[in-house]
């Protein structure tokens, strides 16, 4: 076997393995390269070779090793000795690209952008489709430029090329979901039946399940998520997916490893299943995640999906009143990555579940004015403002700590909220809200009874357990429901009662409400068999319901 196939057996080990110990195999193989390289003075390699072999061993070095100046130092030396040559494009091309990487991670991102136009432009004027392709594709990815990805999908439909304008499709939806924005479904096609399970069907099938997380639509997200999760078990993780772009052409679509894959898949079920507290699917799901973290071999991308594991971790401990670790997680965030508004968000629900609302209300209120901003915002950060300002509301119509009492401003607020409530779970949160206005219940029993439904509807959406209780729990109350009949309400009870009796494990502790035991309280109701039994409970939660005024929302973020 020759040096270089037996340096390439190396390099294959080392993208097998966890960062820690992939630099090993990496510097080996790196050691046997130069080795070829620097050793046949007798018969030296033919230019294209040599260059070809120093660009690996730079490759291999940013990939496994973070020697960022000596790769800086190897590319600078080759595109020198590359030049302008025509023999040579090819090479200059995968050298822009590497380059590229390296001036993003330093954070000169222009520059790796006119690096890879200039890439494009290459390939473009030589009918290099699949590099022109690869170079624009690598722009999207810096830029988010929503252009690039209509560009690639002209080109891809002037040229034919069905599965890469698939792939682009694809792209255009999750960043349209990303942003907050409607999507197109007719965009997404089913997984191959009886076939491969390929890269295109893996992130078009997660694609899907974003995109219908983003729009409240979690009923829809649960068949896709089992058919995910069907397809990984049963076929071998599709790393990478090559499609043929022209006449001896194609491009190599590569994504994830099997461990990012598996940790990224495993947040996103968690996600899903987040708002069923009757389940600890959500937590399990977490849990796996964590375990695929040491196997990432990219620190950086391992870094953020830990983050972004412990964040849905701490919605989770926070709802299930565990406040302990949702703390602690906190201060795990903050001590290594940047405090996000979401994480502000999630730190002022920590404060208002453990009845610190003075504190809380501070932080929801500044959060909140973030409506106000002039210009484009991230959807992300509307919706963590429109949150802190209900949650904000409903502490200022709370009488638990007078001094914080203030129904006029809590009502200037909400109505400053209420434009951007417009689609699920926002509309659902604002709904949840506006029924729990006393004032409101007294002068429109009607329009509070047509909320309730709609909750219950949107509970469904949302796959959200504690919603569907707490409207059912509200439709049972005489003070929040004036327009059923007493055996309607009677029957409402029963159903929020079985609901919450549900889960043997968290009677104490499951709440949609802060500090609010909904199952004990049902549960100390009796068996509800009698209507002054049923009066006696229903009493007691319209107390609680007004002393309490604390709402967590962060499920459905």
């Amino acid at each position: 076997m020759s040096c270089p196939a037996v340096a390439e057996e190396l390099i294959a080990l080392a993208d097998s393995l966890p960062a820690d110990e992939a630099r090993a195999p990496a510097l080996l193989a790196v050691s046997i390269l130069e080795n070829h390289l620097y050793t046949r003075r007798e018969q030296p390699l033919p230019p294209s070779l040599l260059f070809s072999l120093e660009l690996r061993i730079a490759q291999v070095l940013f990939r496994h090793t973070g020697e960022v100046a000596t790769v800086e130092s190897m590319l600078g030396s080759l595109s020198n000795k590359l030049g302008n040559y025509e023999e040579f494009v090819l090479l200059r091309i995968e050298v822009n690209a590497l380059l590229a990487q390296l001036m993003q991670q330093a954070g000169q991102s222009r520059a790796a952008v006119k690096v890879l136009e200039h890439s494009a432009s290459l390939a473009a004027e030589r009918h290099l489709t699949h590099l022109q392709y690869t170079a624009l594709l690598q722009i999207h990815q810096i830029t988010r430029n929503a252009a690039i990805l209509r560009t690639l999908a002209s080109m891809a439909l002037q040229n034919g090329h069905s599965d890469f304008a698939r792939y682009v499709r694809v792209l255009t939806q999750l960043d349209r979901a990303q942003h907050g924005l409607p999507t197109d479904t007719s965009a997404f096609v089913a997984p191959s039946q009886g076939q491969a399970f390929t890269l295109l069907d893996l992130v078009s099938l997660m694609t899907q399940i974003t995109t219908d997380m983003t729009m409240g639509e979690c009923a829809t997200a649960l068949p896709r998520l089992s058919s995910l999760h069907a397809q990984l078990d049963s076929k071998p993780w599709p790393a990478s997916q090559t499609i043929i772009v022209g006449p001896n052409q194609s491009l190599t679509l590569s994504w994830l490893s099997k461990p990012q894959g598996f940790a990224l898949v495993s947040l996103l079920s968690a996600h899903v299943h987040l708002a069923d507290m009757t389940s600890h699917r959500a937590a399990r799901f977490l849990q796996d995640g964590l375990q695929q973290l040491p196997h990432i071999r990219d620190p950086s991308w391992r870094d953020q999906m830990q983050v972004a594991i412990w964040t849905t971790q701490v919605i989770d401990a926070i709802v299930r009143q565990q406040f302990v670790q949702a703390d602690a997680l906190l201060i795990q965030i903050g001590q290594g990555s940047r405090i996000t508004p979401l994480h502000q968000y999630l730190h002022a629900s920590l404060l208002q579940a453990q009845g610190r609302l003075q504190e809380a209300l501070g932080t929801f209120l500044s959060l909140a004015q973030g409506v106000q901003l002039p210009g484009p915002r991230p959807a992300a950060d509307t919706a963590v403002s429109v949150m802190s300002g209900l949650s904000a509301v409903l502490i200022l119509r709370s009488n638990v700590v007078p001094a914080l009492y203030n129904p006029s401003e809590a009502t200037l607020l909400l109505n400053s909220l209420r434009p951007h409530c417009t689609a699920s779970p926002l509309q659902a949160c604002l709904g949840l809200v506006t029924a729990a206005d006393p004032s409101h219940q007294r002068e429109q029993p009607l329009d509070v009874r047509k909320i309730l439904t709609s909750l219950m509807s949107q509970a469904a959406r949302l796959c959200s357990t504690d919603l569907k209780c707490l409207a059912l729990t509200l439709l049972a109350s005489p003070q929040r429901n004036q327009t059923d009949p007493p055996a309607a309400k009677r029957q409402f009870a029963q159903a929020a009662y079985s609901l919450a009796s549900r889960p043997a494990g968290e009677l104490s502790r499951w709440s949609l409400w802060h500090g609010l035991g909904w199952a004990r309280i049902l549960e100390e109701g009796g068996a509800l068999e009698h209507a002054a039994q049923q009066h006696a409970m229903n009493e007691r939660i319209r107390g609680a319901l007004l002393q309490q005024g604390q709402l967590a929302l962060t499920p459905w973020l």
